[in-house]
């Protein structure tokens, strides 16, 4: 949670510029509430919408955005 708080401004920003991220960033959100509420499966499961999915997803995307590529 208390990293949660911390990225939130930065997510903020991100929705800013590119509407689109906003998914992220209210993804993030639900997948912390959820496992905070016990459903400990959205830390980081693949099978679902997951905090470290969401953040993977959104880290794909950002570096689409810049049009860097992963180092494989």
């Amino acid at each position: 949670g208390r990293f949660h708080d911390r990225i939130t401004p930065l997510l903020d920003r991100f929705a800013d510029l590119v509407p689109r991220l906003a998914i992220y960033r209210d993804g993030l959100l639900e997948a912390l509430e959820r496992a905070e509420d016990g459903e400990i499966a959205y830390v980081s499961e693949v099978g679902c919408e997951s905090y470290h999915t969401l953040w993977f997803d959104l880290h794909e995307d950002l570096l689409r955005l810049s049009g860097t590529e992963r180092d494989e």
